[in-house]
């Protein structure tokens, strides 16, 4: 009896140690993972610090011309930062493949985090985590932002996007945050 109890303690101990091997293995390439998407961003960013942000703008004849933008204005009002993140996001031919929205001004850094987790499990190429809702099947160019409601701090705000015309319906539900007095997007999602 004794040495089935031995064995049988023996045979846990061994699957433990296993386990925290494993884990260990898998934290240790999620953070080379991250250190090697950090050095990209950096040198991106060392890049990026004298150039201007490629702005797309639709043009009355429907066409959408390049412009570029040597300043965006800062999002003060949610309703401003919910309807300007919206315009540059559908407005981009690819915000995320291309990683641009790591400079977005309207995006705090948990939404910049959790997007670049679909861009490491490649979800994005499929289901666009921002424009996918069951329903539209073409994005508006431009939304009517609804006035916004606040949490009892200030510090939170949701902000509902409408259709401009049609049916005005409302789309997409937009949660932001107020950092450094201004408003970026912490989360958006489908309205209904």
């Amino acid at each position: 009896m004794e040495k089935k109890l031995y064995l049988a303690t023996a045979v846990m101990v061994f699957v433990l140690l296993s386990l925290i091997i494993i884990l260990s293995v898998l934290s240790s390439k999620k953070k080379t993972a991250t250190s090697e998407i950090n050095q990209t961003d950096d040198m991106a960013t060392t890049q990026l610090q004298d150039e201007s942000l490629p702005v797309l703008q639709n043009q009355a004849d429907g066409t959408t011309e390049e412009t570029v933008n040597k300043s965006y204005p800062p999002p003060e009002s949610p309703e401003y930062a919910a309807r300007e993140f919206y315009k540059w996001y559908n407005g981009h031919p690819d915000p995320l493949g291309s990683g641009a929205f790591k400079n977005s001004p309207y995006v705090s850094t948990g939404f910049k985090e959790t997007l670049e987790d679909f861009i490491i499990l490649g979800d994005y190429k499929e289901n666009d985590p921002v424009l996918n809702c069951i329903g539209v099947t073409d994005s508006p160019k431009t939304l009517v932002p609804q006035a916004a409601t606040f949490d009892a701090a200030k510090l939170k705000a949701t902000v509902i996007l409408q259709e401009e015309i049609g049916e005005k319906r409302d789309l997409y539900r937009v949660i932001l945050i107020n950092e450094n007095s201004k408003w970026l997007v912490k989360d958006f999602y489908c309205a209904f």
